[in-house]
């Protein structure tokens, strides 16, 4: 029929009646809604050209749902980045013109453009966290292994020797003079001449060794292969000597020392603490008799003590009155007359006689609990 300039065609039978209140949403009409999107849908699955008019979403008759919702999906895909592009790369104008070729364009650059950066924040993730694991298990001043890296593969180290016929020894290193260094140099010529000790000490061993700075200045050298005591005590001489030699820190020229124990783990040894706790024992050993010494374990020195162990079993013999006081006199040999009296402690150890001070006071006086 024409009404006016318009002409219009008579609807036809196969065009659905529309409903007054299609083209927006109504109070009161979700329910109605929901029942004609059911009704378009066919049973196996297909739209029907009704749920266009539900999805706004153009496409012909008998096309798979499955269709409508991956365009759906990679739509709203773009969508987001071009949000995210536009607020990290500041890309509002080009988003904002109507320029054709700028959104094309912005098309192909925004999937990848995400997809870099995350890559990016991924790798720097990653850098970071190999980073502060490094951190945790090296030392910072020198680089070298802590302790804590020390218990993780000394247990490896171990497991491998059962495979082989030598035996893995342990070298606890202890510096002497590095205190007088710190005193009389500062402490940024003390820093250098730790970092040279590590140096020096990391080309005194395989490669396969492990050189780990202790704490302070105590290193611990872990060798691998090594056949008998007599070989791991060659290798302790042989760092000893390497130690002492003179250290060129600028202008100044500084020799030290150091007391070396020495312990080999035995073959089915599986307690890497107890193999380092051994080595510690023998390395105050040698400590006893003078700097440039060395002393290799024996179970009798864990009847010495350690600063380790000094608190805890001073103040268990101290709650047991396991100690006592004896005096000696001291005679003028003028008069024949005593003048006076030293005193001496003695440790009365329920396991042993008497402990000679000679045998504790080191380790008290180490740890602090007593002065010199």
């Amino acid at each position: 029929m024409r009404d006016g300039n318009r002409t219009t065609a008579p609807a036809t039978s196969d065009a659905p009646p529309r409903s007054p209140h299609s083209a927006g949403i109504v109070p009161g009409s979700a329910h109605i809604e929901a029942e004609r999107a059911r009704v378009a849908t066919k049973k196996r699955g297909t739209a029907g050209p009704a749920i266009a008019e539900l999805t706004a979403v153009e496409h012909k008759a008998g096309r798979d749902l499955a269709w409508i919702v991956a365009a759906s999906v990679v739509i709203c895909t773009f969508s987001i980045s071009f949000e995210l592009v536009d607020r990290l790369f500041d890309l509002s104008d080009a988003l904002s013109s109507r320029n054709f070729n700028g959104l094309i364009t912005l098309l192909f650059v925004a999937p990848f453009a995400t997809g870099g950066y995350a890559a990016l924040r991924y790798r720097e993730g990653m850098q970071a966290q190999r980073q502060l694991t490094r951190l945790s298990v090296h030392d910072s001043l020198t680089g070298l292994p802590n302790r804590r890296f020390l218990g993780e593969s000394f247990a490896r180290m171990l497991v491998e020797q059962r495979k082989g016929p030598g035996r893995v020894a342990v070298l606890f290193i202890d510096l002497a003079g590095f205190k007088t260094v710190n005193d009389t140099y500062g402490h940024d010529v003390g820093d250098r001449l730790m970092q040279a000790v590590a140096d020096r000490l990391q080309t005194a061993v395989k490669p396969d060794d492990a050189v780990v700075r202790y704490g302070g200045d105590e290193f611990v050298l872990v060798i691998t292969d090594v056949p008998s005591t007599l070989v791991a005590e060659r290798i302790a001489a042989r760092v000893v000597k390497v130690i002492e030699m003179p250290f060129e820190l600028g202008t100044d020229c500084i020799q030290i020392s150091a007391s070396i124990g020495v312990t080999l783990a035995e073959p089915n040894c599986h307690e890497p603490d107890e193999v380092v706790r051994d080595a510690d024992a023998a390395m105050y050993q040698a400590k006893a008799h003078g700097p440039g010494t060395l002393a290799s374990f024996d179970r009798s020195m864990h009847d010495r003590l350690t600063p380790s162990t000094a608190e805890k079993r001073l103040r268990e013999a101290v709650e047991r009155d396991e100690f006592s006081l004896w005096y000696q006199p001291v005679v003028s040999l003028l008069t024949r007359r005593i003048v006076g009296a030293e005193a001496l402690l003695r440790w009365n150890h329920p396991d042993r006689v008497s402990i000679h001070p000679d045998d504790f006071m080191p380790a008290l006086e180490d740890s602090g609990l007593i002065v010199p």
